[in-house]
């Protein structure tokens, strides 16, 4: 089948927004009685935040609900993305993307307001043509439920989609709603494991078009995205 729509994660691959999150969680634990840095979250990139706040109850023996706290970290990731930007490459690859024709669709774990606000402060918002997030699935990353509440919404096969993804658990997702993914790995999700993912590049820019003759494969799939 002819590709048809990108499905693109939002942290790390649209917006450098993963530092953000693990900021949030840390002024939370920090308001919970727990002190820990930012850097302790680093290993819940690509966890829904629910996962965070339930460790955070075991950790702390609060009695808040994990919903209330997963509340208060939207709260305080709200006030830190003000004047956040979109990553290296990406106005450009949505650009190119729209002018191939292409559909557009976010897939994310986070609530649609963390979404929906990131995107709008970052001045992508309007690329989208599909905003995928946690309240449309079940469950979510590494279960397959979103890219498949995505591929309703668009009305297309896996077949006819490409997911771009920075996290292991994002990768899983996709591979395991039987869409073809491209891994972009940063510097917080650098250690996890890539193997499931059909393509592992450094940047967003490789998937530009001048230059594509630096990837090391030719795959007609990623084809239409590069025009």
């Amino acid at each position: 089948m002819v590709i048809q729509a990108a499905l693109l994660d939002m942290d790390g691959i649209l917006v450098d927004s993963e530092p953000l999150h693990c900021k949030a969680w840390s002024e939370v634990a920090h308001f919970m009685g727990a002190s820990l840095p930012p850097e302790f979250f680093h290993k819940y990139v690509g966890i829904g935040n629910t996962k965070v706040a339930e460790d955070l109850i075991s950790m702390t023996k609060t009695e808040l609900s994990k919903e209330e706290i997963v509340e208060q970290k939207t709260n305080v990731y709200l006030g830190l993305i003000r004047s956040i930007k979109p990553m290296e490459g990406i106005v450009e690859f949505l650009t190119k993307l729209k002018k191939n024709h292409l559909s557009i669709g976010v897939v994310s774990s986070s609530p649609r307001k963390e979404v929906v606000s990131t995107l709008q402060y970052a001045g992508i918002f309007s690329f989208f043509e599909t905003v995928t997030s946690k309240e449309d699935a079940r469950e979510t990353k590494p279960a397959p439920d979103l890219y498949k509440a995505a591929l309703r919404k668009m009305n297309l096969q896996p077949t006819e989609c490409v997911a771009v993804e920075d996290s292991e658990s994002g990768v899983g997702a996709a591979k395991s709603a039987g869409i073809y993914c491209i891994a972009i790995p940063h510097k917080l999700s650098a250690s996890q494991n890539f193997k499931k993912a059909d393509l592992v590049i450094e940047s967003v820019t490789i998937l530009l078009g001048h230059n594509y003759d630096k990837m090391r494969t030719k795959n007609p799939l990623i084809g239409k995205l590069l025009g």
